[in-house]
């Protein structure tokens, strides 16, 4: 995927492949289900010819005037690659400034997605919102649609048990540790991804050894404790069961950032500096300070013995 972060530079990059875009408009937090639709009607024009494109901002509006919440689900560089796994041709990143902010909404459209983007087909949600005051909706879009020769469409959001799939109903789930209700909305398990890093090596001492990841700024953090997860390896292609324990680990330092940790099922190999991604599919049990490491050492062979059960393996 070609990553576009000067659109001084978006007409010459389209411009050079001899064709025009397919462009979705968005945020896509999280790249939930919703997100997903109008992905799909952008990666279904490839047949036509034309480069799926997603039109984004950097920073995200929100995050620029200070409103925006406390975290994210998905940081930049996941989102890179999550649209670069969907097979996303171009990401134009917009960057957003007081002025990209007080832009005309017409001239938003004519500036962007036609001279710059060559756009052929626009998909956007119905609650799209662009330009100065956020004055541009989906109506203008379809409105000049003719003008600057594209074709608009506008997807509805996905519901789930009839509501409507947003980042913040998701943030909520995540929150509360429900997985399961997270991994419905996002259509994957919610997950952080990382190079892993040394610890305090604390497992190894209790024979359970696990891989650490510092947790990304500005990322969701789920209810602190323990997970039933899927770890993977993608440089090698791996992905194995394991316990993942995300927050500061009170027990061993008080004041510790949080991190996920997680042990994994069938391998007790070297794997520091490789990049891996931690899914989180079940909440198991909140994180607690214990009053000895012995009492730690128990407590995580029992999580240990809960997932060979949920994972029906072995451990090894």
């Amino acid at each position: 995927m070609n990553v576009l972060t000067d659109p001084a530079a978006w007409e010459a990059a389209i411009s050079k492949t001899g064709k025009r875009c397919a462009v979705a408009i968005g945020k896509f937090d999280g790249v939930h289900t919703g997100h997903r639709k109008l992905l799909g009607e952008v990666l279904a024009r490839r047949k036509e010819g034309l480069l799926s494109c997603v039109l984004s901002f950097d920073p995200l509006p929100e995050e620029f005037f200070g409103f925006g919440p406390d975290g994210y689900l998905t940081t930049p560089d996941e989102k890179i690659r999550i649209l670069d796994e969907m097979g996303i041709d171009i990401l134009a990143l917009l960057p957003f400034d007081r002025n990209t902010a007080a832009t005309n909404p017409e001239d938003f459209i004519r500036d962007y997605l036609h001279d710059r983007l060559h756009a052929a087909f626009v998909a956007a949600g119905d609650d799209l919102s662009f330009g100065d005051r956020g004055r541009g909706n989906f109506e203008l879009l379809e409105r000049l649609s003719g003008e600057y020769g594209y074709e608009a469409l506008e997807i509805r959001k996905a519901l789930y048990h009839g509501q409507p799939v947003s980042s913040t109903m998701i943030r909520s789930f995540v929150e509360a540790g429900e997985m399961e209700k997270a991994c419905e909305c996002l259509g994957a398990p919610y997950c952080v991804r990382g190079t892993i890093v040394h610890g305090r090596a604390l497992g190894r001492t209790m024979e359970i050894p696990t891989i650490n990841i510092p947790w990304p700024e500005k990322k969701i953090l789920p209810r602190r404790g323990v997970y039933f997860a899927d770890i993977c390896i993608p440089e090698e292609g791996r992905i194995f069961h394991g316990m993942a324990n995300i927050g500061t680990k009170p027990t061993v330092e008080e004041h510790a950032p949080a991190a996920a940790e997680a042990y994994l099922f069938g391998t007790g190999e070297n794997l520091y500096g490789k990049d891996c991604s931690i899914s989180l599919l079940k909440f198991r049990r909140p994180e607690r300070h214990f009053g000895s490491l012995e009492e730690l050492s128990n407590a995580m062979h029992e999580d240990l013995r809960a997932g060979e059960e949920y994972f029906k393996c072995s451990v090894k």
